[in-house]
Formats: structure tokens, C-alpha cells, sequence
């Protein structure tokens, strides 16, 4: 449940953000989506360590949740966040 809260909270911050029509406002909501994509990372490497999912499973969420991290990062260094 946790895992799949923070899932859907990354898009969910970004699409929040972005409605609220300043640029300070849809940086802050980034910032909350990142955070919400470290948390996914932490929850994933938590079930790998106790061996919730085999490793081939993981592994690809795990570079999913990676790239997301990479895209906010820019968008935030574009944004000037």
C-alpha cells in the first residue's frame, strides 16, 4: 500500500503543481514528487532486502523509479528549482 501511495503521488504532485499557474508553486510540488520518488525507491530496495519480489522483478522497477528521479531533476534545474 505504501509503495503504491507513493507511486501515484509522483504524477499526482507534478499534475497539482502545474495547475496551480506559478512557476514557485509547480517547483514546490516537483520537489514533493521527488520526495515521493526517493520514498518509492527506499520502499523497493526495503522489498529486496526481504526478498518480497525476486531481484528480476525489481530490478526494472527500480530503474523506472531512477529515470523519473532523473526527469524531475531536470525539469527542477530547468525550472530553477
Amino acid at each position: 500500500a505504501q509503495l503504491r501511495n507513493a507511486s501515484v503521488s509522483i504524477p499526482n504532485n507534478i499534475a497539482e503543481g502545474h495547475g496551480r499557474g506559478t512557476r514557485a508553486e509547480y517547483v514546490r510540488f516537483l520537489r514533493y514528487s521527488r520526495g515521493s520518488a526517493n520514498e518509492a525507491t527506499t520502499l523497493l530496495l526495503l522489498i529486496e532486502r526481504v526478498r518480497y519480489l525476486p531481484e528480476h522483478v525489481l530490478r526494472p522497477l527500480l530503474v523506472l523509479v531512477e529515470r523519473i528521479r532523473s526527469m524531475l531533476a531536470r525539469l527542477l534545474d530547468a525550472l530553477g528549482g
